[in-house]
């Protein structure tokens, strides 16, 4: 059995299996679907659906949040960065790009990018001095 973890450290029994993937894929599509909604998209019965998710949320390995959107909320405008580093600068630059007030998300990749920032700016003219 395949032994994982939750980001708060607690045990789940077993990896994630493909109806708990399913259940989590319709959950991010439609986050404020009813467990009906979310039964009808993934095939799956209702309390089936319902039952995965309280499980998943019970193990911490699944946090439900709400974070304003600022577009939406007219206080700025986001702006996602992707950023090259010089080899061996990744964690400094990340660093600190998360100090900064307006820095919302920094995330480290594998790929043509090493980083990727989501930055709230006041205005879009904000963005040549960023």
């Amino acid at each position: 059995m395949n032994m994982v973890t939750s980001s708060k450290g607690n045990s789940l029994s077993a990896a994630l299996d493909d109806t708990d993937l399913a259940c989590l894929v319709a959950l991010q599509a439609q986050p404020r679907a009813s467990w009906r909604e979310l039964g009808a998209a993934t095939g799956i019965a209702e309390r089936t659906v319902a039952r995965r998710i309280k499980r998943l949320m019970d193990a911490d390995a699944l946090r439900v949040i709400a974070e304003p959107d600022p577009l939406a909320t007219g206080r700025g405008v986001v702006l996602h960065a992707w950023v090259r580093c010089r080899s061996g600068r990744v964690p400094e630059v990340a660093d600190q790009l998360a100090k900064l007030d307006i820095s919302q998300l920094v995330v480290t990749l594998a790929g043509s990018a090493d980083l990727m920032a989501e930055l709230t700016l006041a205005d879009a003219a904000d963005m040549p001095d960023v």
